[in-house]
């Protein structure tokens, strides 16, 4: 450490080689933590910084992290997985017939454009 970096990389280490020669990196911590202060599930650190947003199953909100240190090793969470993709549509799929925008242009084309 350095005067200019007071507080120790919380991340990880970047090894580089070219040409033959070992380059190591510090690469901050950036994403969802397990709170390192075990006050919430989950935190969000950038730049290996806490910050206030964090995560309680699947709400998210704001708690500043509190005034003191911690020296818990940083665990990442997993990214969750908002869905199964049922929710997308495909460019080749099939029309919904229900749905408010295919009705009208369906409206549109029957009329020949002309809906007076």
């Amino acid at each position: 450490m350095d005067d200019h970096d007071p507080l120790p990389v919380l991340g990880t280490l970047l090894v580089t080689y070219n040409a033959g020669e070992r380059t190591v990196t510090p690469v901050k911590a950036e994403g969802w933590y397990l709170d390192p202060f075990e006050v919430h599930e989950a935190r969000w650190l950038s730049d290996g910084t806490p910050t206030a947003l964090v995560r309680d199953g699947s709400v998210e909100s704001h708690d500043a992290p509190p005034g003191v240190e911690f020296d818990l090793p940083l665990t990442p969470v997993a990214a969750r997985q908002t869905g199964d993709g049922d929710d997308l549509l495909r460019a080749d799929a099939e029309a919904d017939p229900e749905s408010p925008g295919d009705a009208a242009f369906q409206g549109f084309t029957e009329t020949g454009g002309n809906f007076s």
